[in-house]
């Protein structure tokens, strides 16, 4: 399995447990076709009641420009980052402890902090699939 796939793994047993990554809120990404986009603003249309969304448009490529009142329905939504808090609340819940226990110390010893999840080392990835018995 490359770190792409081992990527996807933890990714997908992640969003299992912790659905908020993939909420339409703040900081969500979206794509179409080739383009992401990222959401940089939610709030409800008072006429009709329908959520609104203000995207910052394809991030890979400038400028940058808003788009509002999207059609959700067009969109695959790739959710948010997920950061370390996001990796020992989901062992948490995974473990059902309550409590930090010595595996979420070895995350601690072996995550790059500044670095999402994306971002981390292989070693890393196989760590988490290998406690997720993934």
């Amino acid at each position: 399995m490359n770190k792409q796939q081992k990527y996807n793994k933890i990714r997908e047993k992640m969003i299992e447990i912790l659905p908020d990554i993939v909420e339409l809120k703040y900081n969500c990404r979206l794509k179409k076709g080739d383009r992401e986009y990222l959401i940089i603003d939610v709030f409800t249309n008072v006429a009709n009641e329908d959520w609104n969304y203000i995207v910052r448009e394809d991030l890979n490529h400038q400028p940058h420009r808003e788009v509002r009142y999207l059609e959700m329905d067009f969109y695959k939504i790739i959710g948010r980052d997920i950061t370390l808090a996001d990796v020992l609340l989901f062992l948490d819940k995974f473990y059902n402890k309550g409590y930090i226990t010595n595996i979420e110390s070895e995350i601690l010893e072996i995550w790059n902090l500044p670095k999402n999840l994306q971002d981390q080392d292989e070693k890393t990835f196989d760590f988490i699939i290998k406690i997720l018995g993934i």
